[in-house]
């Protein structure tokens, strides 16, 4: 978006976007914690609740980031 509104300066939505791609590493990593511990249920369960969360939040994320360009672009 900064490539393309270069006259207006950095998009609002800069931050947002950078926040869901540093969710989805995090995800991946806690995702890959449950699966390597499976057989520790202790261990495993907390890691793919927070793997759940994490992608949750990412997917919402990307979802209001594009609702905001599309109204933007109206």
């Amino acid at each position: 978006m900064t490539l393309l509104e270069k006259h207006d300066g950095p998009s609002q939505l800069d931050p947002y976007a950078g926040s869901a791609a540093v969710l989805f590493p995090f995800h991946q990593v806690t995702f890959y914690a449950s699966v390597r511990t499976e057989r520790r249920p202790r261990l495993s369960r907390p890691c793919e609740q927070i793997a759940d969360t994490l992608i949750l939040i990412g997917l919402v994320t990307i979802t209001c980031i594009a609702l905001l360009l599309a109204d933007d672009m109206i």
